[in-house]
């Protein structure tokens, strides 16, 4: 956040007042001014000389620790401020009254002034620009001195404008001159104090003070008509002054700064080792690991709690004691003279170790290591031992690789091809069944690309298939029809530790004879429905005939047939009714497959509302009140839809309760790519021995309830067509709710 700018001037101001050397400056700046009264030429030497000195100061302390303060905007003050000491240094050298270099008496001085507070002005409005892009330090010295040069050959030669007349004073160019170079030093304060917020803190305020000093020096330098004069000498001060608070910005940046962070970093990193001393002594005394040092003798010298404790002892009953004496062993004290002898540390695994004086704790196993302690000369001062009791790691690893081979003898036992495939396809493991399925020895089929043992189309096909379950971590299935053999698939992501998909799982099951089994079933299904339409259709004109005959037999001889019989043609005549509404039924059943049309985008409230219309008078009758919430569209056959919402409604009014009011809900919630639709109704109930029973074709709970028993077999039969799934949830007395699955149409 960029600090506001009147505190932050302020505070900057304070700041370098108090931190500026100014009770130097004073000093100087008083002895100067004696000096003036005494020989003013001699003054005028010394503040040019005091103010060249400090060009070259802050242009030596700038370069030589730019490698490591980097600070662009610094370095480039720098590179202006030594050739602006140097065009300072001819002004000093053609000062009226040296004589050193040839002058145009006051002129040619004052010319090199102005010229040189151009340059001066110009490069504090240029600096900013240099706080958050780099600078190449040569090539802006070089630049510098280019112009420098080109000054100096100006005045030198006469080209460069008047700016003292003897006899009259300053100039017009010059007097404007030192106006424009206050306007310019003002854009370049305001220029600084915009871009506060990437300058350090303790440079701002020298800097800010610096310009504010050089344009009061101006504005002093627009009053004098002696080079001797008052104006002239207030300026000079002011001079002096600003050149010194450069010198003091770069200083607190690039010495002072790095110095305090560098002090401040030792602090921090003395604390730190304090702080690790402390931490490495809480982790000896309390890490779980076993750790002993020991001399070059291998007499123990400490050990931690850890290491005591796997022995039954305490830390103090080691020091002073040979490692050997306690636990003796050839090999290990082999080991120990090695590591002392060639100074390279040792480590080992499960190394198994018997304890020679307690047989009965048996056999153990330890992963450990041995360290060289050395002193500066690299010889070895001392031993670390650092042990891990693994008897138990290795007794698992020991089941564990049981369990391997168990594991893979049952998957050289599966007749499904298993694989294990990394993220680039090459084969890590598989059993048998791969093999035989490859025609491969599973000795060359292991670490070779899956991909490459398929038809280039196939493989083609796999390849992407494992790239989406490794993209997307989410298991495939798929089907494979090769050589006259059904292949079933099944692609499983196997995660790392972060969540990420390495390795995938392969199954393949070999599903020919289902297939086969699954045709033949579909054949005969089909026949069936075939054989139901045959025989439905062409038992319609037998029916129509004798319902005929009846008819005409109760019309002719009603008036003398006896009452016996005319109730016997009466149940003749219902049973040809009932008989053919049951053959419309089954029609309308098996032609559910293969009259439908193509799904599409269908809206479901429209569907309801059509199914409500052709059910208006039942529904009138029963005074039923049905309610249809908002219904998705879905992709369907829009006459197959009508029909079953027809049903599942009309079974809703004919299984009505006459306890209470009948309430038929429509409603749809969404899941996926799929809607759930409900039709919930306040009905009789289905009690739940009799739930599936009551989508079998032929089946009626109630005998004397008009139907034929197919109508729910029918909305079953349409919604798998559908590619979706119908079921109920009812018990007695509590109404029913039948809920059936459509793929959405978006």
């Amino acid at each position: 956040m960029t600090e506001p700018l009147t505190p932050l001037i302020r505070t900057s101001l304070t700041d370098a007042v108090r931190e500026g050397g100014w009770p130097v400056l004073v000093v100087l700046a008083a002895a100067l001014i004696a000096v003036s009264y005494h020989n003013y030429l001699l003054f005028h030497t010394l503040a040019e000389a005091f103010a060249i000195v400090t060009a070259v100061l802050m242009f030596v302390v700038a370069w030589q620790t730019y490698p490591f303060s980097r600070n662009n905007f610094l370095m480039y003050l720098a590179c202006g401020y030594i050739w602006i000491g140097m065009l300072d240094l001819a002004h000093t050298l053609t000062y009226k009254g040296m004589n050193i270099l040839p002058a145009d008496g006051a002129n040619t001085a004052t010319q090199f002034w102005i010229a040189t507070r151009y340059l001066e002005a110009l490069l504090l409005v240029s600096a900013p620009l240099f706080l958050d892009r780099g600078v190449r330090r040569h090539f802006a010295f070089i630049a510098f001195a280019l112009v420098a040069s080109a000054i100096y050959l100006l005045v030198m030669n006469g080209i460069f404008p008047d700016a003292f007349i003897e006899g009259r004073g300053l100039t017009p160019f010059k007097v404007n001159s030192e106006y424009v170079i206050i306007a310019i030093m003002a854009g370049a304060l305001v220029f600084l104090l915009m871009r506060r917020d990437k300058v350090e803190r303790p440079v701002i305020g020298p800097l800010a003070a610096s310009i504010i000093l050089t344009m009061g020096g101006e504005m002093a330098f627009t009053y004098y008509v002696s080079v001797y004069g008052l104006s002239n000498l207030v300026g000079h001060i002011f001079k002096l002054v600003s050149f010194w608070l450069i010198f003091v910005a770069i200083v607190r940046s690039t010495l002072v700064r790095p110095y305090l962070e560098m002090e401040r970093r030792v602090e921090r990193r003395t604390t730190s080792l304090r702080e690790t001393g402390r931490l490495l002594e809480t982790v000896f005394d309390t890490t779980h690991l076993m750790l002993a040092y020991l001399d070059p003798r291998f007499t123990f010298i400490r050990v931690n709690r850890a290491y005591a404790a796997a022995d039954g002892r305490t830390p103090d009953h080691f020091p002073g004691k040979n490692h050997f004496d306690l636990y003796p062993s050839e090999e290990n004290l082999e080991i120990f003279e090695a590591v002392v002898r060639t100074g390279e540390p040792y480590f080992t695994t499960a190394k198994a170790f018997e304890y020679a004086d307690a047989p009965d704790r048996g056999k153990s196993f330890w992963d450990w290591s041995l360290l060289p302690v050395k002193d500066a000369e690299g010889g070895v001062t001392g031993l670390i031992l650092a042990l891990i009791d693994v008897t138990e790691r290795v007794r698992f690893e020991s089941q564990l690789r049981q369990s391997e081979s168990m594991a893979r003898a049952l998957l050289d036992a599966s007749f499904d091809a298993t694989m294990l495939v990394n993220e680039d396809g090459t084969l890590l493991s598989a059993n048998e069944a791969t093999a035989n399925r490859l025609a491969k020895p599973l000795s060359e089929l292991i670490g070779t690309r899956i991909y490459d043992h398929f038809p280039p189309a196939l493989a083609e096909a796999r390849r992407r298939q494992a790239e989406q379950v490794l993209a997307t971590g989410q298991a495939l299935h798929t089907y494979d029809e090769r050589a006259g053999r059904y292949l079933q698939n099944h692609i499983y992501p196997i995660v790392d530790a972060t969540g990420k998909a390495h390795q995938l799982a392969i199954f393949s099951h070999d599903v020919t004879e289902e297939k086969t089994l699954q045709r033949n079933l579909e054949r005969s299904n089909t026949d069936l429905e075939q054989f139901a339409y045959s025989v439905s259709h062409d038992l319609q004109e037998p029916l129509r005939m004798v319902s005929t005959y009846v008819q005409m037999l109760e019309r002719k001889y009603a008036d003398t047939l006896p009452d016996d019989a005319k109730e016997v043609i009466g149940f003749a005549l219902d049973g040809s009714s009932r008989m053919r509404r049951l053959i419309k039924d089954l029609l309308e059943y098996s032609r559910i497959n293969t009259e439908g049309t193509d799904p599409t985008a269908t809206d479901l409230g429209g569907v309801a509302e059509e199914a409500l219309k052709n059910l208006e008078m039942a529904i009138k009758d029963a005074k039923a009140d049905v309610k249809i919430h908002d219904l998705p569209a879905v992709l369907g056959d829009r006459s197959q839809l009508v029909r079953l919402f027809q049903n599942l409604i009309g079974n809703a009014v004919k299984y009505r309760s006459p306890e209470r009011p009948l309430r038929v809900e429509i409603s749809a919630t969404r899941g996926g790519d799929t809607w759930t639709v409900s039709v919930r109704d306040t009905g009789l109930g289905i009690a739940p021995e009799f739930q599936e029973k009551v989508f079998g074709i032929f089946q009626r709970l109630q005998s004397d309830r008009e139907g034929t028993g197919i109508g729910l077999a029918l909305c079953r039969k349409i919604v798998e067509r559908h590619g979706g799934r119908l079921w109920l949830k009812s018990d007695t007395g509590a109404g029913s709710t039948f809920l059936f699955t459509l793929d959405a149409a978006d």
